[in-house]
């Protein structure tokens, strides 16, 4: 038989945590990008590091829910029809990022980005994509993703600070490979630095408050 198909637009319904702050107190909004496997509320519970009394932390979850033996965890994308699953996941976290930064009562706070493992890639694609202000973008455990072109890097990053943050020991994301992937930022002279510290394919919460402070 002959077969075709066609995409069709539908909307979803995301589940997105946060800390609790007044918004009149919120000095720094922090949106974090969990990586593959996880949920946003255990994610958001990991970083309890950052919640300050004037701190906003967002945790969006991503759109694709599966089992993994006996839990359930998310992910943001996957290889099959990739680009759509990432301009889908743009949109989302767009359409989050407005929503939050619109409150009235916050008055233009630093906005950062963090994004572990697979959700460093989602955040790397989002700061590129998407036009909204970012001041610094921290890739925790996260090599940055090779599919990002050079006009949309130039143009995007250039006053966002980019920091990779690496563990000695990431079996998963190796230094090596951090290293590697960031070349092409090198090459653009963009603003990054990379900081490693002793340990896995973790978050390191002393490095990640030594840059945002």
């Amino acid at each position: 038989m002959d077969i075709k198909f066609q995409y069709f637009k539908t909307q979803r319904i995301a589940r997105v945590f946060t800390n609790v702050v007044k918004p009149s107190n919120v000095k720094k909004i922090i949106f974090a990008f969990h990586g593959y496997g996880q949920l946003a509320n255990n994610f958001i519970s990991s970083l309890t590091f950052l919640d300050n009394g004037n701190t906003l932390i967002i945790a969006p979850e991503g759109l694709s829910r599966f089992y993994n033996s006996d839990k359930i965890g998310a992910s943001w994308m996957t290889s099959e029809d990739r680009n759509n699953e990432i301009l889908d996941y743009i949109n989302y976290l767009s359409g989050v990022y407005d929503e939050i930064t619109s409150i009235p009562e916050m008055s233009e706070p630093e906005i950062v980005i963090l994004g572990f493992s697979q959700g460093g890639h989602t955040a790397a694609r989002f700061c590129a994509h998407s036009g909204k202000r970012v001041n610094k973008l921290l890739l925790c455990s996260s090599t940055f993703p090779d599919d990002i072109q050079q006009r949309h890097l130039s143009s995007s990053f250039s006053n966002t600070e980019i920091y990779f943050i690496s563990g000695t020991n990431d079996k998963i994301s190796p230094q090596s490979e951090i290293y590697a992937s960031a070349q092409v930022l090198k090459d653009l002279n963009l603003n990054f630095k990379i900081i490693n510290f002793e340990g896995g394919h973790q978050i390191s919460s002393e490095k990640v408050l030594d840059i945002i402070g």
